[in-house]
C-alpha cells in the first residue's frame, strides 16, 4: 500500500513541527529541509499503523531539560530529515522500489538512543561504557521497548556498518559478529547519519560528500570505499 501524494509528508511535517517546539526553537530548519516533498511521496510504502512516539521513548531515558537531550534531538531530527530526502531520491531512481518511510522517521529518531551509557565528554555523555558500544546498548533498550526490528539500526549504524573482521580486526568492544546495514532502510539511515556531527558546535553543519569521504580516508581507505559504495547504491 502506497501513500497519496504528500500525505505521508504532511504527517512528517507535523511530527517534525511538535518535535520542534519540544527541543529547540533552531529546529525551524527542519521545515525548509521537508517543504521540497511532492508527488514522488507516493512511491514510499506505507505502514498500516503509526503507533510509535519516539520522543516519548527518549524521553524515558532522557531528561528532556538536559544538554545530552538537547544534542541527541537534534541530532536525530536532522538524521531522519536526511533519511526521508534519501529515501525520496531512492525511489525516484527506483519507481518499483518499496521503502518503508514509516519505518524510517521512527527509527532514524531512535538510532543514537544508547549514546547515553557512553563515555564522551564532548558530547556531554557522562557514562562508562566505550562508545562504540552506544549501537548495542541501543539494540537492548529498543528491544526492552518492544520494537526488534527498530532495535537493528541502533547496532547496524555505527560507521559505515562494521563487518566481524572488522571487529575482530581493531580488537573492538563488541561481540563477534557482523553489524552492517542490511535492509534498504537500514542503509539509508546509515548513510543519513553519516551527515551531521554530535559534536555541539557543528550540530547543524551538514557535511558535505568529498567532506564525509576525506574524513574516512583519514580513518581507513577501505572504509571510504564502503561509503562510496553504500552512497552509489543509495543515490546513483
Amino acid at each position: 500500500m502506497f501513500a497519496k501524494p504528500g500525505e505521508r509528508m504532511e504527517i512528517i511535517q507535523n511530527n517534525f513541527a511538535s518535535m520542534a517546539q519540544a527541543a529547540t526553537p533552531r529546529f525551524g530548519v527542519i521545515s525548509g529541509l521537508l517543504s521540497s516533498a511532492s508527488s514522488e511521496k507516493k512511491q514510499l510504502h506505507r505502514a498500516k499503523n503509526f503507533s510509535m512516539n519516539p520522543l516519548a521513548i527518549i524521553e524515558k531515558y532522557y531528561d528532556p531539560k538536559s544538554e545530552l537531550y538537547r544534542i541527541l534531538v537534534t541530532h536525530s531530527v536532522l538524521v531522519t530529515a536526511k533519511a526521508l530526502e534519501l529515501a525520496q531520491r531512492y525511489v525516484k531512481k527506483h519507481p518499483r522500489a518499496k521503502v518503508d518511510v514509516e519505518f524510517i522517521e521512527e527509527a532514524a529518531m531512535l538510532h543514537d538512543i544508547g549514546i547515553f551509557r557512553c563515555h564522551s565528554p564532548e558530547i556531554m555523555c557522562v557514562g562508562s561504557e566505550p562508545y562504540i558500544r552506544h549501537g548495542i546498548i541501543g539494540r537492548k533498550i529498543l528491544e526492552d521497548e518492544g520494537s526488534p526490528r527498530h532495535a537493528l539500526i541502533c547496532e547496524r549504524h555505527t560507521g559505515v556498518g562494521l563487518t566481524r573482521e572488522d571487529v575482530n580486526k581493531q580488537d573492538l568492544p563488541l561481540p563477534d559478529r557482523d553489524f552492517m546495514p542490511i535492509s534498504i532502510e537500514e542503509k539509508i539511515i546509515c548513510l543519513a547519519d553519516k551527515y551531521y556531527s554530535k559534536k555541539p558546535k557543528r550540530l547543524f553543519q551538514e557535511k558535505s560528500f568529498r567532506k564525509i569521504e576525506k574524513n574516512l580516508k583519514k580513518r581507513s581507505p577501505h572504509i571510504a570505499r564502503r561509503f562510496e559504495k553504500l552512497y552509489d547504491e543509495i543515490t546513483g
